[in-house]
C-alpha cells in the first residue's frame, strides 16, 4: 500500500498526518485482518491540527470500529500539546 495515496484535495494540506492516515490504515486492516494492532510510538504529529486527545480518538478509530485488541506505546511526539504518558 502506498501511504497517502488517493488523498482528497483537502487532506493534501496535511500528507501523512493524523488527518488522513486513518484511511490508510483502514485499507491495511481490511485486507490484513490482524489478531492484534501495534501502534509503535509517534502515532500522530503532535496534535497540532486536532488536539492530542482528539488526535489518539482519531487514530485508534479504524482499529475500534473493527473491534480488534491493540497495544500502544507513545513516542516523544504524541506527548507533546497537552498529553503525558503518565
Amino acid at each position: 500500500f502506498p501511504s497517502c495515496s488517493g488523498l482528497t484535495p483537502e487532506q493534501k494540506q496535511y500528507p501523512c498526518s493524523d488527518l488522513n492516515n486513518t484511511q490508510f490504515m483502514s485499507s491495511v486492516l481490511d485486507v490484513t485482518s490482524p489478531d492484534l494492532v501495534v501502534f509503535t510510538g509517534d502515532n500522530n504529529d503532535g496534535g497540532a491540527f486536532l488536539g492530542v486527545e482528539n488526535s489518539v480518538k482519531h487514530f485508534l478509530q479504524p482499529t475500534l470500529s473493527r473491534g480488534l485488541d491493540f497495544a500502544a506505546v507513545f513516542g516523544n511526539h504524541d506527548e507533546e500539546a497537552n498529553l503525558d504518558r503518565s
